[in-house]
């Protein structure tokens, strides 16, 4: 026997094992024709992948039931592909190890398992090729990776029209696929854990969401008066945060200063 049969031979036993694995776990409704089609869909029938996957599930006889985080990315896709076939509810799709959602592409591996794309990129910090920063790259351009900040600043590559108002602005939320701008998007509702009614949030405190009219801006330092009271003008490069007596005086305060008195009241 050459070597080219004994290999043929071994790659018919792997794919073998592999329909009789899947048929095993999905039962009779699952035909070896239709193994056979899913695994070639899920990119699990090529040599390579045939061998990682068949030795992968002789280690794990659960993994379709129970996937380990740090499982090989041809099993990932196998685990979709009998969701997309509607066999869905035989096997257990494998969560992203840091936010836990099963809907994104687990296409990086770190030390805590399978990740997708947008967590490693909100832990993964690199220098920007614009501001220098080490920051959170999420572009690649002519001149580099572009951290967030740098990218969500760029009126040409980020910013767009909104579909509201119309103004050239960052886009916070879509709306059958056109962008929306903070001022247009729709705010989520939540009750209000002291009014109770559902409203948008104005804040999340430490006992919940709280509506606009039931939050009470934590108390600070006049910059003015000195008193510990709501801010209800921060701070600008310009004065120091204000309280709501401080704005009150202003030109009182103005008068004060104008006369050579001092700056507070």
């Amino acid at each position: 026997m050459s070597d080219s049969q004994r290999t043929d031979g071994e790659i018919a036993d792997v794919r073998a094992r592999l329909i009789d694995h899947l048929r095993g776990r999905i039962g009779p409704a699952l035909t070896v024709r239709s193994a056979q089609a899913i695994l070639e869909r899920a990119n699990a029938w090529q040599p390579a992948s045939a061998r990682g996957l068949d030795r992968h599930l002789s280690e794990c006889a659960d993994a379709l039931t129970a996937p380990a985080p740090h499982c090989p990315v041809v099993l990932v896709r196998l685990l979709r592909q009998l969701d997309a076939d509607g066999f869905g509810a035989a096997v257990t799709q494998l969560a992203c190890a840091m936010c836990g959602r099963t809907d994104r592409v687990l296409s990086r591996l770190t030390d805590r398992g399978r990740c997708c794309g947008w967590c490693v990129a909100r832990t993964e910090r690199r220098p920007c090729a614009r501001c220098g920063q080490s920051g959170h790259i999420v572009r690649r351009t002519g001149e580099g990776s572009i951290c967030r900040r740098c990218y969500r600043a760029d009126r040409e590559l980020f910013w767009q029209e909104c579909a509201g108002c119309g103004k050239h602005k960052p886009p916070v939320a879509r709306r059958n696929g056109a962008a929306l701008c903070q001022a247009c998007a729709p705010r989520p509702t939540k009750p209000c854990v002291r009014c109770g009614r559902d409203r948008p949030v104005h804040a999340n405190t430490d006992d919940g969401p709280v509506c606009g009219s039931c939050y009470t801006a934590p108390a600070r330092r006049c910059g003015r008066c000195g008193e510990l009271a709501p801010v209800r003008a921060h701070a600008t490069a310009e004065r120091p945060d204000l309280c709501r007596t401080a704005i009150g005086d202003r030109s009182v305060t103005a008068l004060s200063v104008a006369a050579g008195g001092p700056a507070t009241t």
